[in-house]
C-alpha cells in the first residue's frame, strides 16, 4: 500500500472554495459595518449643528431661529441646511430642520428642534423618511 504524501487536487479545490466563501461573508459584514458607521457619523454631525444653534439662541435668551441654524451650519464643514421651517404655533412645538450631510455617502437627516433652549434636538427621520 502506497502512503499519501500530498493533498489531492479535489481537496485543494474544496479548500479554496471554502476560503472564498468565508472571504465573501467577511466583506459583506465589513461593508454593513462601514455603512452604519457613516450613517451614525452623519447623524451626529446634524445633531451637533442643531445643538450649536440651540446654544447660540440660549446666549440671547430666545428660542432658536433659522438664522441660528445657518450660523451653526457654518461651524460644521460637511452639513448644509436643505430646508427649515419657522416657529410653529404652540410653544411646545418644534422647528423641523432638514440637513444634508455631505460625505460618502451623502445623506439627509431631519431634526426636530425644540422651541425652547432647554430642550434637546432629536432625529425624526433620515433619507427618504424626511
Amino acid at each position: 500500500m502506497r502512503s499519501q504524501k500530498a493533498f489531492t487536487l479535489i481537496e485543494m479545490i474544496v479548500a479554496i472554495i471554502l476560503l472564498g466563501m468565508l472571504a465573501l461573508m467577511t466583506i459583506g459584514a465589513y461593508t454593513a459595518v462601514v455603512s452604519a458607521t457613516k450613517q451614525a457619523s452623519g447623524n451626529n454631525s446634524a445633531l451637533s449643528t442643531a445643538r450649536d444653534a440651540i446654544a447660540i439662541a440660549a446666549t440671547q435668551g430666545r428660542p432658536p431661529t433659522n438664522a441660528d441654524i445657518n450660523v451653526a451650519v457654518t461651524e460644521v464643514a460637511n452639513v448644509t441646511v436643505v430646508s427649515a421651517m419657522g416657529t410653529l404655533a404652540s410653544p411646545n412645538d418644534v422647528y423641523g430642520v432638514k440637513f444634508l450631510v455631505t460625505g460618502s455617502p451623502n445623506q439627509t437627516v431631519c431634526i426636530a428642534m425644540p422651541a425652547a433652549t432647554d430642550g434637546s434636538p432629536k432625529i425624526i427621520g433620515t433619507g427618504s423618511v424626511c
